[in-house]
């Protein structure tokens, strides 16, 4: 399987070299298209035929220069790249238990302060819209003002995020109107 590398004035596309049609590749680089994904999330790429006007049929040794790189010596960058992010996410959390856990607030910033050089934000959603989707509600605070109600009181427990992707929801008091009965 050859693959042309992503140029700033072309679409990336998949092309065959002496492979049977409909092959399975795994791949979560969705920036590859000229291909559609299964529903579980492998990369089915088209017979042969239906790529090959796009680019150069069956090159005999891929041309780096063009713009050509062979699957069989990417994969192992892939696999050591999946590796390093599996990794990242298991010292992230570890990051996370230690932070939740130490008794000095000087050691907390600086945890805080080493995660957020690496991308991992912090997440206090006071006076903020509570959404069950992106909040873990802990308790209720009642109120009798209804502007308040659905909003968060207080963050209980901070939440993280790495690079806009959610690792932990905050952990958060909610305003609940009660009743004037």
């Amino acid at each position: 399987m050859i693959f042309k590398r992503r140029r700033e004035d072309e679409e990336p596309v998949i092309q065959y070299a002496e492979e049977a049609e409909d092959q399975y590749l795994t791949a979560d680089d969705a920036t590859v298209l000229g291909a559609s994904f299964t529903p579980d999330g492998r990369l089915r790429t088209g017979p042969a035929e239906d790529l090959a006007a796009a680019l150069d049929p069956h090159p005999e040794t891929p041309d780096i220069d063009e713009g050509y790189v062979a699957y069989a010596e990417v994969r192992p960058h892939l696999e050591h790249l999946n590796r390093l992010v599996e990794e990242r996410a298991k010292l992230i959390e570890i990051c996370l238990y230690a932070r939740d856990r130490v008794n000095s607030p000087a050691a907390a910033e600086r945890i805080d302060a080493g995660l957020a050089e690496l991308g991992v934000t912090m997440l206090r959603p006071d006076g903020e819209v509570f959404d069950p989707a992106l909040h873990e509600a802990a308790a209720t605070v009642p109120t009798a003002d209804p502007a308040l109600h659905g909003l968060v009181a207080e963050t209980e427990l901070a939440g993280y995020a790495d690079r806009g992707v959610l690792v932990r929801a905050p952990m958060v008091s909610v305003y609940r109107r009660k009743d004037s009965t």
